[in-house]
């Protein structure tokens, strides 16, 4: 059979024809090529997978220009990538000599990547010991979108059958029920045989029965449609439903009126519904109304289709001024370009308005920071129409942020530079913030570094950690406390401070945290153990001078005996008292000379006692009540200056007596200038300026009367005043 002779007719007499022609090709290989490069379907030839050949219409259905494109390279590449385990699957049960299907579809891969549905038909040739694939393929994109369109069209079409519940009637030119469907006897709850000479008037409420005849009598002389037509009628159980029936008039061959088709449907849902959507309306319509916030619908390009009353409230602008404008209108230019570009994005996208915020102009001119989201609708298809949004306006609430923030960083900068350290801890024993001094305070570089490095605050920096529990135990009860604690450094050393702390607790009373400042007392703590250690010191000197001058005072008391026992001896031996008195006169004398030197000896014990107390303790004292110390603290040194001014007050009460023309303050000054101090010393001590001392002095000399004289102060008082 020649090639002339074959006549190809259909897609499978295409198959067989090229078949044949494999075998030609033995004999012709040129004639078959020009035979196969002109066919109207793809053929390729292949070994393995590999395309040794491929003609014109394969190489434009898979979008290459030559054939040295194709020959050689794997068919896997023109199939989509979905698809090719299948080829892989029946190319490795080709080669076990499995029987797989000659005909198949797949998606095909075009050059440039696109997809398309693809009917192959495989033939197996033998060439000498090889064994080739010949491939048929059409492109069946035409053949799914005709089956596709047929598949929904035929869809349609049964769900609408399947799905009617109108009632279709047919009646004559009179009225009268020829036809009635199944829906019809369902609703009314009658017979076909109910009907005869019935019509659809005869089951209306009376009113409506003859208001439809009119319209119905009307219609048909002028053989008109009858559309819309609303009526109420009443079914056998005595209910009423809401119909409506659009009818379409039929004429005869002769061009008269031979009678009615109707479809009627029940619409009293609707009906009810329509009036519970418009009271819905007025509900929603009320609250839009009546929100605080700004309610309005643009379209897909931001065009305002409504906005509610607020919106004179907001902007200043009547509703009706802003239809047909977008927010864009009222914004500045580099405001413009940004909301623009988050509108667009949200809108080619399909998705909802985030809540966002941007500044808009008062119609007086007044920028207003709102924020605004919104909801996409959509039409029927899927098109979107546009967004609905709830605007707010927050120029308040961000002006108060604001605030906030700056409140927030000024105590944030305060906390910061604080000198005392302030801090917050869990009652698990963790610090959750902190500033810098409390970091280097406890010796760590910041905040950040103390927080990570602490992880049992009573284990790592306290010096007993049972004084932590105690503490925590004690803030549980009361909700706050004031505690001197020892503390551990990261250094390793100790050192004491000032911990106050309150309880912060949640709604229930659960502490959620500790916050608190501290304050390093360590030098405080030195100097009052020093101070302690003075006092010890001074007491017991006072002690040993106590005892000195009891012992003293036994010995003159003894000699004061003596001396009794000895005059009560001369009074008896008065006789003898010519005898010795030479002898009692040396005794009065030793007496005498012992009498001077005790009291030589007692003053000069006063004057050291004073001096000390003078030079050695009050400057610590006054030091001390200077510096920065608690109110315990404060109140021990209180109680051991009223001391130590009580243990001195008989040596001072001395000179008070003997100077009482002098104030208080005078005999003060005098008693430090007779123990030696100079003005400035006496100034520091009193805590008074070197001139009102000078002053003082000046009075003394007036009132002892030596104010004109050269004399020294110091040397006249203790000349004057001795005890």
């Amino acid at each position: 059979m020649s090639i002339e002779d074959t006549v190809v007719t259909t897609e499978a007499d295409q198959a067989i024809a090229t078949r044949e022609l494999i075998a030609e090709l033995q004999r012709n290989k040129a004639w078959f090529f020009a035979m196969a490069d002109e066919a109207p379907m793809g053929i390729s030839i292949s070994r393995d997978g590999i395309n040794l050949y491929a003609n014109r219409a394969c190489l434009r259905m898979f979008g290459y220009d030559n054939p040295q494109e194709m020959t050689g390279t794997s068919q896997m590449n023109r199939v989509a990538p979905d698809y090719r385990w299948q080829m892989n699957l029946y190319i490795n049960k080709r080669k076990r000599g499995e029987t797989v299907p000659n005909q198949y579809e797949f998606m095909g891969l075009r050059k440039d990547g696109s997809t398309f549905p693809v009917f192959v038909e495989v033939a197996r040739i033998r060439m000498g010991e090889t064994t080739l694939s010949v491939a048929f393929f059409t492109n069946f994109t035409e053949r799914k979108r005709i089956e596709a369109a047929l598949s929904s069209s035929e869809k349609r079409y049964r769900n609408l059958v399947g799905t009617i519940t109108d009632v279709i009637t047919e009646t004559d030119a009179r009225g009268n029920f020829v036809f009635a469907s199944p829906p019809f006897f369902s609703l009314y709850g009658v017979e076909p045989a109910d009907l005869v000479n019935k019509t659809p008037f005869d089951f209306m409420i009376p009113a409506d029965a003859v208001r439809c005849r009119r319209l119905f009598e009307e219609k048909a002389k002028k053989k008109e449609k009858i559309e819309g037509l609303e009526y109420t009628v009443t079914l056998r159980d005595g209910q009423t439903r809401t119909m409506e029936m659009n009818a379409s008039p039929y004429i005869n061959e002769k061009g008269q009126l031979a009678g009615y088709c109707a479809l009627t449907r029940d619409i009293t849902s609707r009906k009810e519904m329509e009036q519970a959507l418009r009271g819905s309306e007025q509900r929603y319509r009320s609250l839009v109304e009546s929100i605080d916030e700004f309610i309005a619908e643009n379209d897909a390009n931001g065009v305002n289709t409504y906005a509610s009353p607020r919106a004179f409230d907001f902007l200043g602008y009547l509703p009706e001024e802003l239809f047909g404008k977008t927010p864009f209108d009222f914004m500045t230019p580099d405001e413009t370009a940004r909301v623009r570009e988050i509108f667009n994005r949200a809108v080619s996208r399909g998705e909802p308005l985030l809540p966002f915020e941007y500044t808009i102009l008062h119609k007086s001119g007044k920028p207003l920071i709102m924020e605004t989201s919104g909801m996409p609708f959509f039409s029927d298809d899927g098109i979107l129409l546009g967004y609905r949004t709830i605007s707010r306006d927050i120029t308040k609430r961000k002006e108060a942020s604001e605030a906030l923030a700056r409140a927030e960083a000024k105590y944030r900068g305060i906390v910061e530079n604080a000198v005392e350290g302030i801090y917050r801890s869990l009652p698990t024993g963790r610090y959750v913030d902190a500033n810098p001094a409390f970091a280097r305070l406890f010796g760590y570089d910041s905040p950040e570094e103390l927080i990570k490095a602490v992880n049992d605050i009573g284990q790592q920096l306290y010096l007993d950690p049972e004084v932590r529990k105690e503490c925590v135990r004690v803030v549980e009860e009361r909700g706050h406390g004031s505690f001197e604690i020892g503390i551990r450094r990261r250094d390793g050393s100790t050192g004491w401070v000032f911990n106050n702390v309150q309880a912060v607790r949640d709604a229930q009373g659960k502490t959620i945290y500790y916050e608190g400042f501290i304050e390093d007392i360590t030098d405080r703590k030195r100097m009052e153990e020093e101070l302690r250690k003075a006092h010890t010191e001074l007491e017991e000197r006072i002690r040993e001078r106590t005892a000195e001058l009891a012992q003293v005072n036994e010995t003159l008391r003894l000699d004061i005996e003596k001396r009794r026992e000895m005059e009560e001896a001369l009074r008896q031996r008065e006789s003898e008292r010519e005898l010795h008195s030479r002898k009692l006169e040396d005794l009065n004398t030793t007496l005498r000379t012992l009498l001077d030197q005790r009291d030589q000896d007692r003053i000069l014990l006063e004057e050291r006692v004073i001096a000390n107390m003078n030079k050695l303790i009050m400057p610590a004292l006054e030091k001390l009540k200077a510096a920065s110390i608690s109110r315990q603290a404060a109140s021990f040194v209180g109680i051991l200056e009223a001391n130590l001014k009580e243990i001195v007050s008989p040596f001072s009460r001395q000179l008070s007596v003997q100077s009482a023309s002098l104030t208080q303050t005078e005999i003060q000054i005098a008693n430090c200038i007779m123990q030696g101090m100079r003005s400035k010393e006496i100034a520091v001590m009193m805590k008074l300026s070197k001139g009102t001392i000078d002053f003082y002095r000046n009075n003394i000399r007036k009132k002892l009367g030596i104010r004109n004289q050269k004399a020294n102060l110091q040397s006249y008082l203790l000349a004057h005043f001795k005890m």
